[in-house]
């Protein structure tokens, strides 16, 4: 059912240094400096770090490529990332107090904390919001004790809440943050989990500030890195970082794959799992052990041009393989689950228009 995909012209030479740069970085014994062959600046490189949110990952290992006035555009981001990510974990801080006061049973996922719980820092890479996952019988309630800091709601439309399973609060100031409010985990056109709650019932707790916050348990936390990787590559939109995530955490343990796959298969998301590795084989497998498991997922797709949809998803000369297609592979072939797939799918699409006048992205 998949539609014949250009394989496409070779990785350019700035995405060939963003590549050996993440493997210095994140692969032990790698070699050092830049990619072979490299000459050009790195202005180029920079811009597919920033819009992949990898910067602080790749800098070190480009530092004497880098300008005096591109390390102090590095220096500048890392600071600009403290800043931002020391107000989400302080405002965490407070969403944490407001709902233990209404017995609220919630934990974080992704931003400052799972950057703690994955790579040992509150700050590898800046966040834009505090995602919070919570059981949907306990939605309004939150959403109505938060207004005491201050959050009112930016997501209006019944579309969000119904179909997307969350909900923006937004707070101004000097430093306005957001925080999304989730009970469902993935958005329609992919498969979603079968049990968000169970999300729930496992956590690790983080300490900061002297308070431990509860987050998404490390277990879980890879699954969650694959379905941003999907969601992000159904929104054309840059996804390294969560294949960074993806890859520390599997990495060092040959039984971590099969774990990850069972644990996928649990919840459906066979397909998306599949997916996630083949997006971190492409990325990493040439200094490391392939971690490509089970049937191939977008087969007609080089690594090639896999990576270059990962860190340069606006580039005009990427050939996309169809929505409905890259929805079937994900299903694994099962007529069931992309029927009813689809169907979420038409039905947010219906809703989006109807709530907002705007349409989701076609399905090509």
């Amino acid at each position: 059912m998949l539609s014949a995909i250009q394989r496409g012209p070779p990785i350019r030479a700035e995405l060939q240094t963003v590549v050996h740069a993440l493997r210095q970085h994140f692969a032990p014994g790698a070699p050092d400096g830049p990619a072979p062959g490299y000459a050009g600046d790195c202005s180029g490189v920079l811009r597919i770090a920033i819009a992949n949110k990898i910067l602080l990952y790749i800098s070190e290992p480009l530092r004497h490529r880098l300008s005096p006035s591109e390390r102090a555009a590095v220096a500048a981001y890392k600071f600009r990332t403290f800043q931002i990510n020391s107000t989400l974990l302080r405002e965490s801080l407070a969403v944490f107090a407001t709902l233990e006061a209404v017995q609220t049973p919630f934990i974080y996922m992704k931003g400052p904390l799972q950057q703690r719980l994955v790579h040992g820092d509150f700050f590898t890479r800046p966040v834009a919001d505090i995602d919070v996952l919570l059981p949907r019988r306990h939605h309004r309630a939150a959403a109505k004790s938060l207004e005491a800091l201050n959050y009112r709601s930016a997501s209006t439309s019944l579309w969000w809440r119904l179909f997307l399973g969350e909900e923006h609060l937004v707070k101004t100031g000097a430093f306005p943050t957001t925080i999304d409010l989730h009970y469902r985990l993935q958005q329609p056109g992919s498969p979603a989990p079968r049990r968000a709650s169970q999300y729930l019932e496992m956590i690790d707790e983080i300490e900061f500030s002297g308070t431990q916050l509860p987050c998404l348990s490390r277990h879980n936390i890879p699954l969650i890195s694959a379905i941003s990787i999907a969601k992000g590559l159904y929104n054309r939109e840059a996804t390294a970082a969560h294949v960074c995530d993806l890859f520390v955490l599997l990495q060092g343990d040959l039984a971590a794959p099969a774990r990850f796959l069972a644990t996928a298969a649990d919840q459906g998301l066979g397909g998306t799992a599949l997916l996630a590795l083949r997006a971190v084989t492409a990325l990493f497998a040439k200094d490391n052990q392939p971690l490509d498991r089970g049937p191939p997922v977008l087969a007609n797709i080089s690594d090639e041009t896999l990576t270059r949809m990962i860190l340069t998803p606006d580039d005009p000369e990427l050939v996309w393989p169809m929505r409905r297609d890259v929805l079937w592979e994900l299903c694994l072939g099962q007529r069931t689950q992309y029927a009813k797939e689809v169907a979420r799918a038409l039905a947010s699409e219906a809703a989006l228009r109807l709530f907002e006048g705007r349409r989701l992205p076609e399905q090509n």
